[in-house]
């Protein structure tokens, strides 16, 4: 599924990864990471496949790279099978983040809802505490 292309090839280039066998129907993908990478990323799904799952392949290595990043995401936030964009904004990310991102808002396109504009701020996760 498109969501799931878009999920490696945005691990791979915040991950700075080879990457072989990435496309839609591929029985075989090779993922060869490298080193993180802070910055500026765009990533569109180009269908309503769930962004909630690009935003969970990426976030953790984000939050452990060498600086802050900021990521913007266009794709569905409320999929069946997958965690809608409410639980994350409201539980998820406030946990794990704990207020260390700013979150844009969300515009409805008939029936489906699909960022508008979902910015995230990413600063830097400090692991000493």
């Amino acid at each position: 599924m498109r969501q799931h292309l878009t999920a490696v090839q945005a691990a791979a280039k915040v991950g700075n990864a080879e990457v072989a066998g990435a496309a839609i129907g591929s029985m075989d993908l090779t993922f060869k990471p490298g080193k993180v990478q802070p910055g500026h990323f765009d990533f569109a799904i180009g269908t309503a496949g769930s962004m909630t799952l690009v935003l969970q392949t990426i976030l953790p290595a984000l939050l452990l790279a060498s600086g802050k990043s900021t990521l913007a995401l266009e794709g569905g936030t409320h999929n069946p099978f997958a965690p809608p964009w409410d639980f994350l904004a409201k539980t998820f990310l406030p946990l794990i983040l704990w207020g260390r991102i700013s979150i844009g808002r969300l515009k409805m396109y008939g029936t489906i809802w699909l960022t508008y504009c979902l910015r995230l701020r990413i600063v830097r996760y400090d692991t000493r505490s």
